[in-house]
C-alpha cells in the first residue's frame, strides 16, 4: 500500500510541475484560432491565412512561447508587410543574439512584431514557406 501512495504522490507531483508547460499542435490556423490561442495571446493576428502545420509550445510560469508553422508561398509578402526587420532586443532567452546570428548564417531573414505588449521575433524561410518564432512579453 505505502509503495503505490508513492507513486501516486510522485505522478501527481510530476502532473502539476508539467502543468506550466503546454505544447499543442494544429492542422490550420482556423483550428488554432477555433482553440482561442490568438485571443489567448499566443497567436499574432499576423499569420498568413493558409498558415498549417502549427506547433506552440508555452511556458506559462514564464509568459512565453515558441513555435513554427508552414503557409503558402505565395502568401509570404502579406506576412512580411505585416511585420518589421529585427530590430536587436532585449529577451529574456539565454543566448538568444547567438540563436538569431545562427538563424541568420542559415538564411533565414528575420523579423518582429508587437503586439499587446508582447514582442515576436520570427526567423523565416521564404523558399520553403516555414517559420519559427519566439516570443516573449515585452518589459519596455
Amino acid at each position: 500500500m505505502r509503495g503505490s501512495t508513492v507513486v501516486v504522490l510522485a505522478a501527481l507531483v510530476m502532473g502539476v510541475c508539467a502543468c506550466d508547460d503546454v505544447s499543442k499542435r494544429y492542422a490550420t490556423l482556423q483550428d488554432a484560432k477555433a482553440d482561442d490561442m490568438s485571443a489567448k495571446g499566443w497567436l499574432p493576428e499576423v499569420l498568413p491565412p493558409s498558415s498549417r502545420d502549427l506547433r506552440i509550445s508555452i511556458n506559462l510560469d514564464l509568459n512565453v512561447s515558441f513555435g513554427e508553422f508552414h503557409f503558402d508561398p505565395g502568401e509570404f509578402k502579406l506576412l512580411v508587410s505585416r511585420l518589421h526587420p529585427y530590430a536587436r532586443s532585449h529577451s529574456p532567452f539565454v543566448n538568444f543574439d547567438d540563436k538569431v546570428k545562427d538563424f541568420v548564417e542559415d538564411g533565414y531573414p528575420v523579423y518582429e512584431f508587437t503586439e499587446d505588449g508582447s514582442k515576436w521575433v520570427f526567423f523565416c524561410k521564404p523558399d520553403r514557406a516555414v517559420c519559427t518564432y519566439s516570443m516573449w512579453v515585452s518589459r519596455s
